[in-house]
């Protein structure tokens, strides 16, 4: 790194090439989260492969169903791209959380938790990373947040501009995993 500042060389951070080269012509759906990425984003990606979609992903953790962590798709075949979004930050030179590259369309809020002390003061200063990638999610874009997460819940309030879906209480959706010893049933 020290030759490529001594001799005034470009460069830039992986998620912003990943932005410019690949998703800025995606729709791009973002899982987000302090715990839980990895699986949501395996589980989505094989939602929208077995309904045909045909989906680019990249998952920060190998997936059981799919064949590997990552994949591209030409637009033409399909204009989807699920990502691990992670709260971390990008780079050396950029403090900013990597997924505020990514420019989602959708995002999914899983939950909120403090993690990453070593980047992190407190949940406070997590809150408004988060709050961050609120405000650059387009009007017509949704954001789908867990209606448990009081730290979510807090985010939200610092002001929305995207149309808002909860799930995890009444009023949204929620995910039951059922086994009855007879048979498995899912209800949504």
């Amino acid at each position: 790194m020290e030759t490529i500042l001594n001799k005034g060389l470009a460069f830039q951070s992986g998620p912003q090439w990943l932005y410019e080269n690949i998703l800025h012509e995606k729709w791009v759906i973002a899982i987000a989260g302090t715990h839980g990425k990895t699986t949501t984003t395996a589980m989505l990606a094989w939602i929208f492969e077995y309904a045909g979609l045909n989906p680019s992903y990249l998952i920060g953790g190998i997936p059981t169903n799919l064949k590997s962590s990552s994949r591209f798709i030409e637009n033409k075949e399909s204009n989807f791209f699920i990502i691990e979004a992670d709260e971390y930050d990008t780079a050396f030179f950029d403090k900013r959380s990597k997924f505020i590259h990514y420019h989602p369309r959708t995002l999914v809020m899983n939950n909120l938790e403090f993690d990453h002390a070593d980047i992190f003061d407190d949940l406070d200063h997590i809150k408004k990373h988060f709050h961050h990638l609120v405000r650059i999610i387009p009007e017509n874009g949704r954001i789908i947040s867990n209606a448990k997460s009081k730290a979510l819940d807090s985010v939200i309030k610092l002001g929305i501009w995207s149309e808002l879906e909860f799930f995890n209480d009444d009023k949204g959706w929620s995910y039951q995993w059922v086994d009855d010893r007879n048979s498995i049933r899912y209800f949504i």
